[in-house]
């Protein structure tokens, strides 16, 4: 079972950080952080908003009720961008350089790389 702690500690060895650098940037002890980790206490509602700004992903992702670390505004962005990515990649002959790295970026976010899947 996915748990913050869990997810809270993944993200942090993802980012290469020690819990000093983190307990630093969201104001907590490393005693604190470490407790998180282990699942002995919980974050408080705004520190958890605060731990998934930090990250740049969803508070969904770091309490475990989905898969998908996106922010959520990068999710709304899919949504709306996707008919458009998809008119892009399929329009023959009107596509441009600026409309390719739009599309593309756009597929990027929505697509994780397969070394980026659990």
């Amino acid at each position: 079972m996915k748990t913050l702690g869990k997810i809270l500690k993944r993200l942090r060895k993802e980012k290469d950080i020690t819990q000093e650098e983190l307990a630093k940037a969201l104001l907590v002890s490393r005693d604190t952080l470490a407790n998180w980790e282990i699942d002995r206490a919980t974050p408080g509602l705004n520190t958890i908003k605060d731990i998934a700004k930090y990250f740049d992903i969803s508070t969904d992702y770091l309490l475990g009720i989905t898969d998908t670390p996106l922010p959520n505004n990068a999710l709304r962005l899919v949504a709306i961008e996707w008919p458009k990515t998809i008119s892009i990649l399929y329009r023959k002959g009107k596509s441009s350089p600026a409309r390719d790295r739009r599309a593309a970026k756009i597929v990027e976010v929505a697509i994780p790389a397969e070394d980026e899947v659990d």
